[in-house]
Order: structure tokens, then sequence, then C-alpha cells
């Protein structure tokens, strides 16, 4: 079974939340601030929070070949997100890295451009708030990629590593929430679930 995610996470500080709700991604944009809608009933090892005030989360933000921007209603591809004229260039070294990572990985063309970046880091700038993107794919419990950039502003790549088939810990997912301040003792997420209720938290209600 194949899954995969395209996404934007942010604390949902009133800053973050009014962008959101004025640019065009606000239909795509959700609200995640209820602890226990973020857990599960497996057990304690997998319960986490979303942060003292909530994440806010735009989904289907990527590539045109992504799984989720790629496919879902009013995604936007990162091919039309740039930065204002004059930016300054993005991490040199990051972007090697990530092309490194995306090669070993035999998925070329989903190394995020810089430009993309650039935007990134500027909407981190913009909102004086640490920023990550996440984007992800498997196929029949294969991991296809799976990384994530943070900007704090500082830009920073965390890519998953695996033994065989296992991911070594800490995931991409694990190391970039924590630059959000959010811990996740294990690989467990409870938004990437097929079961969450999106819609109810969607921010264009």
């Amino acid at each position: 079974m194949a899954w995969g995610v395209d996404e934007i996470y942010l604390a949902a500080t009133e800053r973050a939340v009014a962008w959101a709700a004025g640019s065009p991604f606000a239909h795509i944009s959700y609200l995640v601030k209820d602890p226990v809608a973020s857990c599960d009933a497996r057990g304690d090892e997998h319960r986490h929070s979303v942060g003292e005030q909530g994440l806010l989360v735009l989904r289907g933000v990527g590539s045109p070949q992504g799984f989720q921007s790629g496919r879902m209603p009013g995604a936007v591809h990162w091919d039309g997100l740039r930065p204002d004229a004059g930016a300054a260039p993005v991490d040199a070294a990051v972007g090697a890295q990530l092309q490194a990572y995306i090669t070993q990985m035999d998925m070329r063309g989903l190394d995020a451009p810089d430009a993309f970046r650039a935007w990134l880091r500027e909407v981190s700038l913009r909102l004086q708030q640490p920023l990550m993107f996440y984007t992800a794919s498997t196929f029949g419990g294969t991991c296809d990629y799976d990384y994530a950039l943070t900007y704090s502003p500082t830009e920073r790549l965390h890519a998953t590593r695996f033994d065989g088939l296992r991911p070594c810990s800490p995931t991409a997912l694990q190391s970039g929430l924590a630059c959000l301040s959010i811990t996740l003792p294990t690989s467990y997420f409870a938004l990437h679930e097929r079961s969450f209720n999106w819609a109810s938290r969607a921010l264009l209600q």
C-alpha cells in the first residue's frame, strides 16, 4: 500500500494563523490544538503532544510528483513558491546533502529546489518562528524517501537513515519536530494515521 505526505508545520501562533488565513494556503491549512486528539489508545509509549500552542499544518505543499502534493485537490506545488527578489542564496552545503540523500534513495527530482527552500526560510523569518517542511513516501512497506527541512531561520536537513528496512532513530520526523519543541517518543505520529480527522480541524470551516 502506498502512503506519503508533503506538509509544512509551524507552531499555531496568532501570527502564523493570521498569515495562513490570508494566504493562498488557507484552503489546505489545519489547526491541531487538542493534545488528546493527537494521541492514540496504543499506550503511553506512543503518547505525544503537538506543542504548547498546537500545530498549524499546511497539507499538500511540495513536488508535483509528491504522493500528497501531486494528488490532493487544491495542492500547491513548490515550483510556484519563490522568495522576494534579492533574497540571500540558500545554504549550498544543505543543498548538497539533500541531493546526495535523494540520489542515494534513487528518487531524483524530489529534492526541494533552491527557490522553494529560500521561500521557506523567508516565511520563517517573516513569522519570526521555526518552520518545518516534511516530505516522505512509502510503497509496500519500503521507504522511497523521508526527509525534513527546518528553518529557525538557519536551514538544516533531517534525513531518515535505514538499517535494511528498519528506520534508524531518530527519524527525520522526530528530529525535525524537535526543532518545533515537539518530542515524539517513538516514530509514531498521530497526524499521520489514515483515520486522523482532518476535516474537523480545517482553518476554513
